[in-house]
């Protein structure tokens, strides 16, 4: 079998708490007076979901074996800027817009699914997710590297509904930073991640 799916853009919102943690501090009673100066606040974010085009095959060695091979093209190279809201001085909300350079990306997915038996499936993937962000513009709030992903599930299938449990790895490279320190130009930063998602879900037929 073939098929292929096009995705539109979205816009993805959220609010979230903001809290700062000051560097090089030289003594403790000045932490405590920058803490006061500058309490906790509140932040709100935009970002868009930029547009995917994937496209992808699949073959049945036999009936209770499927393999598929998708790849996945983004554009994140649309997105031009995000804006990040923050409000913490005397509750006045301060936006900062951030200008994006990324890339776009090709991903390629593979996928294994199989009957145990008649009600039980299990499935499995891996997949290469290289990052859309070059050095120059890595910034704290979106520090993505090359991700290999890998994912495991069950599902159980009764005569009217089905459960599903699932999980991924998300494995991110090390992705160095063209941008210098604020205060040692000299000193350039990296950052790493690894991501867990676990997923449950209950299905109905009528």
């Amino acid at each position: 079998g073939w098929g292929s799916v096009f995705r539109g853009a979205m816009e993805l919102k959220g609010n979230g708490d903001a809290r700062f943690k000051f560097r090089d501090v030289p003594t403790p009673a000045l932490e405590a007076e920058l803490n006061q100066i500058i309490p906790p606040g509140s932040s709100r974010q935009s970002f868009e979901i930029p547009r995917e085009l994937r496209t992808g095959f699949w073959v049945a060695p036999y009936p209770e074996l499927r393999l598929e091979l998708d790849v996945a093209w983004q554009s994140w190279s649309s997105i031009d800027q995000t804006s990040l809201t923050t409000t913490v001085f005397a509750n006045r909300p301060s936006t900062r817009t951030l200008q994006r350079d990324w890339n776009d990306t090709y991903n390629l997915r593979l996928g294994i699914e199989g009957n145990i038996t008649d009600a039980f499936l299990v499935y499995g993937g891996v997949s290469y997710e290289p990052s859309p962000v070059p050095s120059k513009t890595l910034l704290p709030d979106f520090p993505r590297g090359d991700a290999m992903v890998y994912a495991v599930g069950i599902s159980y299938d009764f005569p009217q509904v089905s459960f599903d449990l699932a999980g991924s790895l998300h494995d991110h490279d090390s992705q160095g930073t063209g941008i210098p320190e604020p205060l040692h130009p000299g000193v350039r930063g990296s950052y790493s991640a690894k991501d867990k998602v676990w997923a449950f879900s209950v299905r109905r037929r009528f």
